[in-house]
């Protein structure tokens, strides 16, 4: 079974600190390579600290474009929707100055969005620089939902396929999620999660007790994930 760098910390402001001090140095070697950066976050609460503390790091934020892991199919302005919540706490101070592409399209339905979304996406033809993945209680990341309809599918290589659509069966809303794919193939990714009782989750899913969604991402990151984690 897979084992991730593990990264514990004695609380949640030390883990942010941390884990948004990484995430430049990756952001600002591939700017220094290739002279831009793709970063890819999650919605949630959890990450919220380490987004304020991530806006404030000195990177060349114009050349970093911000991408989601998924989305509810929610206007912008909605309360659960996540572009809203990186835009009030990582598209401030320094991070203000970076680009961002949301997934959802006013006046088109969820299902429609994966065609629709192709070429605004087209910087993923390349794998994704810094992927900030969380992890569900019910072993889910993204919008890969155990509880999905169509999960063996969410959980297939595709080719050229960037989002997916997701109805989640014990979840609301309709969601767009990030390709399972493109999730995998990232350069560096970070799973992000605090709590003994996620902690806990986690190890089942190492063990090979729990098969959820999250262990498959695990499996096929092929050893390129680290775990943040605090208390």
């Amino acid at each position: 079974m897979f084992l991730a760098d593990e990264y514990n910390f004695s609380s949640t402001e030390k883990l942010d600190a941390a884990l948004s001090e990484e995430i430049a140095k990756i952001l600002i070697a591939a700017i220094s390579d290739r002279g831009d950066a793709s970063l890819v976050v999650s919605g949630g609460n959890t990450p919220k600290g380490m987004l304020i503390s991530l806006s404030k790091q000195k990177i060349p934020w114009s050349n970093v474009t911000v991408l989601l892991a998924d989305e509810r199919w929610v206007d912008a302005s909605d309360s659960r929707s996540n572009e809203k919540m990186v835009r009030q706490y990582l598209l401030q101070n320094e991070a203000s100055a970076a680009s961002f592409i949301g997934f959802y399209i006013p006046n088109a339905a969820a299902m429609q969005a994966s065609a629709l979304l192709e070429d605004k996406l087209g910087l993923l033809d390349r794998p994704i620089d810094a992927l900030v993945l969380g992890m569900g209680e019910d072993g889910h990341t993204a919008s890969l939902f155990p509880c999905a309809a169509n999960i063996d599918e969410l959980l297939t290589e595709k080719e050229g396929l960037k989002t997916d659509f997701v109805k989640p069966g014990s979840a609301p809303d309709d969601r767009i999620t990030l390709s399972f794919s493109t999730l995998t193939k990232a350069r560096h990714t970070f799973l992000h999660f605090t709590g003994d009782l996620k902690k806990e989750i986690y190890q089942k899913i190492l063990s090979g007790d729990l098969q959820v969604p999250l262990g498959r991402v695990l499996e096929a990151s092929k050893g390129n994930i680290r775990l943040y984690w605090a208390a």
